[in-house]
């Protein structure tokens, strides 16, 4: 039985960790975590810090988990025009637009209802809505770094010929989309902005420069029903290809989801993202992601995160609703009946600011000495309530774990001083090598 200390660990610990597990351990303190689909704002940061795709945005407020490619599968769309740009409209779409972070055709509202903080971003979404105004204040924010795009939008105009701009237009579109340019990945907003204004002949270039979700979002104002599900099946292949998370938020967790996380696992050893995943869609109930979902918690007893494991645990059970009795409970020595926990204070143990303190005992067995006991201090174990794990805590010195092959327990201090000089358990006449046992789930 051993514990994973509060405190940081030592040089030589850390350097036992491979680098998935370091980052894994990095992203707990961050606060990634399972969480709601109401609530997935943290993982969102975290996934945008660590590239791991569009996927927590998708899942907030996705509570049926359905892909925008179902969505758009069956699509009807109406043809308009506008400014000498064809463009369509269904409610299909402007649900996949509003689920991607776009506003809804003919439903964008200037530059006071701002898309993005990326100020080139902005820029290309206020255009693409036909607002140019608002795409040359954003781009004046950057000015000094997009000198030539902000010059050749101040002079193009939709209402006049524009044959003369849109030719310069798409030379400068090759010249910033080559190779060699040093701002590749800003330079994507750029080109698509330059072929964008160039024509609508240069539509399948725009869709192709654009990172996702912009890309989709893009499709789905401009391309034809039967373009737009070609577009976006040839995006999903791709996705599935390379194990890219952005693919479940065009497949959903179908088959094809369960696929591209396979391959994501596969190429990057993060079972946590995996997990969490799997957690959030687990009302889905596909064995792979409860697999996941065990593989995960595994992981944390492996790294002997004893609290954060904890604390997922309590977060699923709250958020699912799951009954206390499906997991690890005290039971009594006499019934088996689980024991109940009632309030009692004594001056042996202090209040404490992150929940009140519980006595065990068992309600079919009046009298009976079901208190549990520390196997190293021998005094009683006093529980604490749900909400410690919601505040943040110095110390182990109540909580109360257990070797899982003899099911010796005590306090996590007492064990931890235990096994730095011992490695037997600490129960008179047992002879379970408890430090040596790897945790199990």
């Amino acid at each position: 039985m051993r514990l994973w200390s509060s405190e940081k660990g030592t040089k030589s610990e850390l350097e036992k960790l491979t680098p998935s597990d370091l980052l894994l351990v990095s992203r707990l303190d961050e606060g990634y975590g399972f969480v709601t689909t109401l609530n997935t704002q943290k993982n969102v940061e975290i996934s945008k810090k660590s590239k791991i795709g569009y996927i927590w945005s998708w899942l907030q407020g996705n509570d049926d988990f359905v892909g925008v490619g179902a969505l758009l599968e069956e699509t009807k769309s109406t043809v308009k025009s506008r400014l000498g740009y064809t463009y369509y409209a269904s409610q299909s779409r402007n649900t996949c637009l509003s689920i991607l972070g776009w506003p809804e055709t003919d439903k964008y509202r200037s530059s006071k209802d701002r898309q993005s903080t990326n100020p080139l971003r902005s820029a290309l979404i206020a255009l693409y809505n036909f607002d140019l105004q608002s795409s040359l204040e954003y781009l004046k924010e950057i000015k000094n770094q997009e000198r030539v795009l902000y010059s050749v939008l101040k002079n193009f105009t939709f209402e006049t010929n524009k044959s003369a701009i849109q030719k310069i237009s798409g030379q400068l579109s090759y010249k910033v989309s080559s190779p060699d340019s040093d701002q590749q990945s800003t330079s994507q907003y750029t080109t698509a902005i330059l072929l964008f204004i160039a024509g609508q002949s240069e539509f399948i270039k725009v869709f192709e420069k654009l990172p996702f979700p912009d890309n989709l979002a893009f499709a789905c104002i401009f391309f034809s029903d039967q373009q737009l599900r070609k577009s976006y099946r040839k995006l999903l292949d791709c996705y599935v290809r390379a194990g890219d998370l952005n693919g479940i938020v065009i497949s959903g967790f179908d088959s094809v989801g369960i696929e591209i996380m396979e391959r994501y696992l596969e190429a990057t050893d993060d079972i946590q993202t995996i997990g969490l995943l799997s957690l959030t869609a687990k009302s889905l109930g596909h064995n792979k992601l409860t697999e996941w979902a065990w593989l995960y918690k595994a992981k944390l007893n492996m790294l002997e995160l004893w609290y954060y494991r904890a604390r997922l645990e309590i977060d699923e059970r709250k958020a699912y609703k799951i009954n206390q009795d499906n997991y690890k409970t005290s039971k009594c020595l006499y019934c088996g009946n689980g024991l109940s926990f009632n309030s009692k204070e004594t001056d042996a143990w202090s209040e404490k600011d992150f929940g009140k303190k519980f006595i065990s005992s068992c309600d079919k067995c009046p009298g009976s000495n079901n208190d549990l006991s520390c196997s190293v201090c021998l005094g009683p174990y006093v529980s604490v309530g749900v909400s410690m794990f919601d505040t943040e805590r110095n110390g182990n010195e109540d909580l109360f774990v257990w070797c899982e092959k003899c099911n010796h327990a005590g306090h996590a201090e007492h064990l931890a001083l235990w096994f730095q000089e011992y490695q037997s358990c600490p129960v008179v006449g047992c002879k379970c090598n408890c430090d040596k046992i790897t945790p199990l789930t």
